[in-house]
C-alpha cells in the first residue's frame, strides 16, 4: 500500500483539457462518469477506424442505445471523429457510422493504456507532439502573464540538461576528454549540419571504441546545446561534468571544399568566453 504522502508508483500524466470551464466538466463527465467511455477508448488503435457495427459488437454487454449515445457523446467532445462511409449490403446501398481518434483522443488513448504495451514508435511522437504542444501554449501564456519566456526556456533547458547528466554518469572513466563542443556545417550540396567539436568528437569516437569516456566542456544553455549535449549521450559518452553556460554561444564550425586536397573549415565562438572549462571546482 502507497504511503499517502508518497510519489513512488505514480506518474504526472498530462490531460488535455478545454480552456473553458464548462467544456472541461463537460469532458470530465463524459469520460470519467461511466467505465463504457473508456471501453469504447481502449478499442481503438492509433489510426485505426472502427464502424460503429463492430464498436457494438465488441460491447455486446452493453445495450445499442448505450453505446451509440456515449460514441455521440465522445465525438460531441472532440475525442473521437464521426464519418458517413457509402458501404453494399445485400445488393443494397447503405450508410454506416465510422470513427477514428482525434488528436486529442489518441492523448486519452494512451492515458488508460500500460504504456509497455504501446508501440515505442507512438510513444515517442506523443512525447514530441506534447512537448511542442507545452512549448507551443506556454510562449502564449507566458506572454499575457508577464512572465519572462527566455528565463523560464532556460529553466526548462537546464532541468532537462541535468536529468540527462545524472542518466549518463558511469563508474570507472576509461578517459577523460577536455575541450570544447560545436556544430558543424558542411557546405554541400545538400547542406549537413552535424554535433561536431574536437573534443567532443574524440570523446564520441573513444566510446565507440568501447572506452568507458567522459567529455568535460561547456555548452551553451539553448536548445542547440541541448541537442549537442543528447547526441554526445546517445553515443554512450558521460556528460555528467559539464557545465552549463547561459552567456556561452554556440560555437559553430564551416567546412568547405570537404572532398579537395585542402578542406577549408572556419570556426568562431566569442573570445571572452570559449566552449572550454579553464578551472575545474574542487
Amino acid at each position: 500500500m502507497l504511503h499517502k504522502n508518497s510519489f513512488d508508483g505514480y506518474w504526472p500524466f498530462i490531460v488535455m483539457m478545454p480552456t473553458d470551464v464548462n467544456e472541461r466538466v463537460k469532458y470530465m463527465s463524459t469520460l470519467f462518469s461511466s467505465l463504457i467511455s473508456l471501453e469504447i477508448l481502449n478499442l481503438f488503435e492509433w489510426d485505426r477506424e472502427l464502424c460503429q457495427r463492430e464498436i457494438i459488437a465488441a460491447l455486446h454487454h452493453h445495450s445499442n442505445k448505450t453505446v451509440i449515445s456515449m460514441l455521440k457523446k465522445l465525438v460531441e467532445i472532440g475525442i473521437l471523429e464521426e464519418k458517413v462511409k457509402p458501404v453494399q449490403r445485400n445488393n443494397r446501398n447503405v450508410k454506416i457510422k465510422c470513427y477514428k481518434l482525434t488528436e486529442i483522443g489518441k492523448w486519452y488513448n494512451l492515458l488508460f493504456r500500460d504504456q509497455k504495451t504501446v508501440d515505442r514508435k507512438i510513444v515517442r511522437n506523443s512525447i514530441i507532439g506534447l512537448a511542442t504542444l507545452f512549448l507551443n501554449r506556454f510562449l502564449v501564456y507566458g506572454d499575457e502573464l508577464d512572465i519572462d519566456i527566455k528565463e523560464q526556456l532556460y529553466s526548462i533547458i537546464a532541468g532537462v540538461v541535468d536529468s540527462i547528466k545524472r542518466k549518463s554518469v558511469k563508474g570507472r572513466r576509461d578517459l577523460v576528454v577536455f575541450g570544447s563542443i560545436a556544430l558543424d556545417i558542411y557546405l554541400t550540396q545538400p547542406i549537413k549540419i552535424f554535433p561536431g567539436g574536437s573534443a567532443a568528437n574524440i570523446a564520441v569516437s573513444s566510446s565507440r571504441l568501447g572506452l568507458n569516456t567522459s567529455f568535460i566542456g561547456k555548452a551553451p544553455l539553448d536548445f542547440i546545446g541541448l541537442q549537442l549535449l543528447v547526441d554526445l549521450v546517445e553515443e554512450g559518452v558521460d556528460i555528467s561534468l559539464v557545465e552549463l553556460d547561459e552567456s556561452l554561444k554556440t560555437a559553430i564550425c564551416i567546412v568547405s571544399n570537404w572532398l579537395s586536397e585542402y578542406p577549408q573549415i572556419s570556426c568562431s565562438y566569442s573570445s571572452d568566453n570559449p566552449p572550454v572549462i579553464t578551472k575545474l571546482n574542487s
